[in-house]
């Protein structure tokens, strides 16, 4: 698995992880929020179980005290108005209790219905609203009638209550010991509940924690490859930089291309827009047919190598003092395919202007030395003389041109004046030259002779158009003297091989103790040998021997 593959499932693993954890706090508080709503409620019931408890003795006493009122013929409304808001009160409780559905225990519905006999009982003591009492002059305060039928409902409600109130009580008390035994049971679970969520909490920040760290290695990784691809784009030579399919230039490049191309603004623009003010129309469409080939899916990436028009751009760019240099740069293409197809192009920009220029010296340099030798060679065949009398007539033809160059002009008619003289003059020197076979100052005069021929076909001219005539004119009277140096070179060679020979020549001829032969056998002294091949200058008469006349030939071409 691929270190990106490793990386993405570790992220899928963390995130279904956190996953997990999120549904788990939210089970958590879900669950707890429901164990918290019925401990709300249960410690609502069991308030409200415990403040009930006191009721039925309450109501026993105040029947009692409303009894003892009735029997003394004391007033008696302000214990009936006690009895009434306790009765109510007790009742509205016991009912709210029930309503709430908090509580769904037995002793709640046999506390109800327990009460619910209390109602027959004690309505018709809570619900009187007569005079009890009559008065008379003989006997004072009496019963009334309404009165004697209340006091016979307060006393039975009284002993009523005597005897149920402790049951009405233990039902109630009991009824709060199971509220009690509910809410803690729900106060255990919510404890566990949080202890729960708290332990999610711990695993998920955890968790959290783990994957920020993975997170903060990658980015630091992340960050590290960053800088080191930004150092190897500061370091390296070549200017690197990315297509898309617009044929645009990514956010990222090298250094070098800065370097190359004056310019620092390279993202989004196009690959036509980086050549349009650098090379010619025709070599900017072909570049750009070419860089739209590179798309193509069918296109074979070596192929399409082979015939890459880019792989020796010369450009004219702004030497940043006014003027303008040539550069060669070697732009290579590489397409990054992606899980699509291709995602984007490399482009690799090499300046390879000094390689151009070396091997374009190295090329002048082969050409010279063979012209050169093709020199050498020709000038073996030509009298020294007449080579001489040329170069002293083609230095004087030069020192002519030279002349007529630095004659002032100031109209267009004076300077074609001179280009007349110049073609005049240059003309006469290759004529001589070419009869020579010196193809090699030939060829410069010819060179000349092309510089003056463009001149003539401009329709105005002026003195700097004169300026490139001089360098090369300069170039041929450097020419014409390493050629005068090479002549004097091969006469003094020549002269010495005649030396040499004629010492040779004169040794073997005159034996110092070989007598004189008979005069019947003397023969005639052999005819003068010429050696073959050898210039007018080299020829000698001799009268040595054939072997002395294999000497010399050796001697002059050793």
């Amino acid at each position: 698995m691929t270190p990106s593959g490793i990386d993405r499932r570790r992220q899928l693993v963390t995130a279904g992880i956190g996953t997990v954890l999120t549904l788990v706090m939210g089970a958590v508080l879900f669950v707890g929020f429901r164990i918290a709503t019925q401990m709300r409620g249960n410690i609502t019931a069991l308030q409200t179980a415990s403040a009930l408890q006191n009721y039925p003795d309450d109501i026993t006493q105040q029947l009692t005290s409303l009894r003892d009122r009735l029997e003394a013929r004391a007033y008696s409304g302000k214990a009936l108005e006690d009895l009434q808001g306790t009765v109510r009160r007790f009742d509205r409780q016991l009912k709210e209790l029930n309503a709430a559905g908090a509580v769904n225990s037995p002793e709640l519905a046999r506390a109800l219905q327990l009460w619910h006999e209390y109602g027959p009982v004690i309505e018709p003591v809570v619900s009187f609203n007569g005079q009890p009492y009559i008065d008379s002059d003989s006997s004072g305060s009496s019963l009334s009638r309404e009165g004697r039928q209340h006091y016979a409902e307060v006393k039975r409600a009284q002993l009523f209550s005597t005897d149920n109130a402790k049951v009405l009580q233990g039902q109630l008390a009991t009824l709060a010991t199971s509220l009690q035994r509910d809410a803690s049971d729900a106060a255990a679970r919510l404890r566990a509940m949080l202890s729960i969520g708290v332990l999610a909490a711990l695993v998920l920040a955890a968790a959290a924690a783990w994957f920020q760290f993975t997170r903060s290695r990658h980015e630091r990784v992340a960050r590290e490859a960053q800088e080191q691809t930004r150092d190897i784009l500061k370091t390296v030579r070549e200017g690197f930089f990315l297509l898309d399919a617009d044929y645009r230039i990514g956010s990222v490049w090298s250094e070098a291309l800065t370097r190359m191309f004056g310019r620092d603004d390279f993202a989004g623009l196009s690959f036509e827009e980086l050549l349009a003010d650098l090379v010619p129309a025709a070599t900017l469409a072909t570049a750009t047919k070419y860089i739209k080939l590179l798309w193509g899916e069918r296109a074979h990436e070596n192929l399409m190598k082979s015939i890459n028009p880019l792989g020796q751009l010369e450009i004219n760019m702004d030497n940043g003092h006014g003027g303008r240099e040539t550069r060669y740069l070697q732009f290579d293409f590489h397409r990054v395919m992606g899980p699509t197809g291709i995602k984007h192009v490399l482009c690799s920009v090499g300046d390879i202007t000094s390689s151009v220029l070396l091997a374009r010296e190295l090329q002048e340099s082969q050409d010279n030395a063979n012209a050169q030798v093709d020199m050498m060679l020709a000038m073996m065949h030509i009298d020294p003389l007449q080579l001489v009398s040329f170069l002293d007539g083609a230095e004087t033809g030069l020192k002519l041109v030279n002349t007529i160059l630095k004659e002032p002009a100031r109209t267009d008619a004076e300077f074609r004046k001179k280009l007349s003289g110049l073609f005049r003059e240059l003309h006469s020197i290759k004529g001589e030259a070419s009869a020579l076979s010196l193809s090699s100052i030939a060829a410069r005069v010819h060179s000349l002779e092309d510089i003056v021929s463009e001149l003539k076909k401009k329709a105005e001219l002026s003195g700097n158009d004169f300026l490139p005539m001089v360098l090369k004119l300069d170039e041929l009277l450097a020419h014409l003297r390493s050629v005068r140096e090479m002549a004097g070179r091969l006469t003094a060679l020549k002269e010495g091989a005649v030396t040499a020979a004629s010492a040779t020549t004169t040794f073997t001829a005159r034996p110092a103790v070989t007598p004189p032969p008979p005069p019947r056998l003397r023969r005639r002294a052999p005819r003068a040998r010429t050696l073959p091949g050898a210039p007018r200058t080299w020829r000698r008469r001799c009268t040595a021997s054939p072997s002395a006349s294999l000497r010399i030939t050796a001697s002059a071409f050793a």
